[in-house]
Parts: structure tokens; sequence; C-alpha cells
């Protein structure tokens, strides 16, 4: 296209063009502009995730502190509020713990639900690369921003309907089966206990019974036979001989081992 759609005047002035945009346009911040709205929506992805609620512990908690077979009991289980079927105090602040965090939790997916992103934000992040970054910069600088860019727009969203959000109903309609489930039909039926298939084996089989010890970096070094070895002797002989260089006066036997 530069080089036969455009005459010699024209692919001048394109490269004028493209020369002062290119020398301008670091002066918008797109790079600090697009790392602020990905922190942000990743950060808010993250923290949506960590907010689903899972209702195991809450139901777990009461089927363990809630006992009784009787109707009232697993109505009272199911209703998570009863009297005297709790075995105290510390029991009933657990219970309301739990319930108080996975509360917190609802209250959290709401408020993000509540308070989408300013808008300010990727309306200014998308103009800018829409209308600067795609014609004029190269293709692979173009590949990175964009591609980046498209990675938070679809993290911003992650309870939509589309095929990479959360699967909110499945969730929903997961939590009230497994928690009907915990504190009405299993209540309080475990399983006898008996001696496993493994009971009269000594190791269990499928284990590495030889582990590697930890071994040092010159553990099989080997010293050759042959190396001198250093002894007192050997030692008052090199000092008595660098004393006879040094200072060729004779030397006290005595006053070199006391030094040693």
């Amino acid at each position: 296209m530069y080089h036969l759609g455009l005459s010699g005047g024209q692919q001048k002035h394109f490269d004028q063009f493209a020369t002062y945009i290119n020398t301008n346009v670091e002066r918008l911040p797109i790079i600090f502009m697009l790392g602020f709205f990905v922190t942000l929506v990743v950060n808010r992805w993250q923290k949506i995730y960590e907010s689903l609620g899972w209702i195991e512990d809450t139901a777990l908690l009461m089927s363990c502190l809630i006992h009784g077979d009787d109707e009232e009991t697993i109505l009272a289980r199911r209703a998570i509020r009863l009297r005297e079927k709790i075995p105290g105090d510390p029991s009933l602040q657990s219970c309301v713990q739990e319930v108080k965090r996975f509360r917190d939790f609802m209250q959290t997916l709401s408020n993000y639900d509540w308070v989408p992103v300013p808008l300010a934000y990727p309306q200014v992040v998308f103009f800018a690369f829409l209308n600067i970054y795609f014609p004029l910069t190269t293709s692979l600088q173009f590949v990175f921003y964009i591609g980046w860019m498209k990675v938070a727009e679809s993290l911003l969203n992650p309870l939509g309907e589309d095929d990479d959000d959360f699967e909110t109903n499945y969730l929903l309609d997961k939590n009230i089966s497994t928690a009907m489930a915990i504190v009405d039909s299993t209540s309080q039926k475990h399983p006898p206990l008996i001696r496993d298939r493994f009971y009269h084996h000594k190791y269990l089989p499928g284990l590495k019974d030889d582990e590697e010890d930890i071994v040092g970096s010159v553990a099989h070094l080997k010293m050759p036979n042959d190396e001198p070895r250093l002894s007192i002797s050997s030692i008052r002989q090199s000092i008595r001989s660098l004393r006879k260089r040094i200072q060729p006066e004779a030397v006290d036997d005595s006053e070199i081992s006391h030094k040693i």
C-alpha cells in the first residue's frame, strides 16, 4: 500500500506524519493507563473468585454440632436456628462465625455486582488503543498491547454469561443440593469402622520404599593416596627454612615450637 498506492509526495508526507506521531506518542501514558486498568480488573476477578460461597463448611459444622434424627432436629439443621440442640456457647459461636463468613462472601459478590468498574477507565484505554496504536505502531507492539487489553476486557465481568465466566448457576444448585444432603439425608450416618485391605501390610503398596538420602556435594570425593599430608614437623621445617631465607641468623627451635 505504501509503495504502490502512494505517490512520492504522499509518501513523504506520510513519513513526516508517522515520525511526528512516533516522537510524541510517548507523552501519552498508555502503558501506565493499561497497567492500572489490567491490575484493577485482575484484582477484582481474583477477589470475586475468592468470595464465591461454598456451603460445605457451614453444612458440615451444623451437621456435626446438631445431633438428632427426629423431624424437629432435621428441620432445625435445615433452617440453622434452634434451641437447646447446640452443645455449648463455643459451638454456637463457631456456627455464628461460619454463617457470618459465608454471608460476608455473598455481600462481597453483591458489592462487586452493584458497583462496576467506572466507565472512564475502559473508555480511555479502548479509545487510545483503537485510534493511536493500531495504525501507527509495529505489528508486534500492537499484538502485545491489544492482547493485554483483551485479557482485561474478558475478566471485567466474571459473573456474566460468557464461556469464560464462572458457572454461578451450577454453584447455586450445587450448594443447595450439597447442603441439604449434608444436614438431612447423610447427617449422623457414618460408615462402620472395619479393617481395610491394607491392614496386614507393613507398607502401603505404590509407595516408594527406598528413599534417596541427602548426600553432600563432596561426599563421594576421593583423595589420592600419594597426597602429602601436613604434620607439625613439616610445618616446623617449612618455618625454619623460611626464617633462614629471610634472616640468615640461627633460629631457636624452642621459639618455633612455642609459636606453633
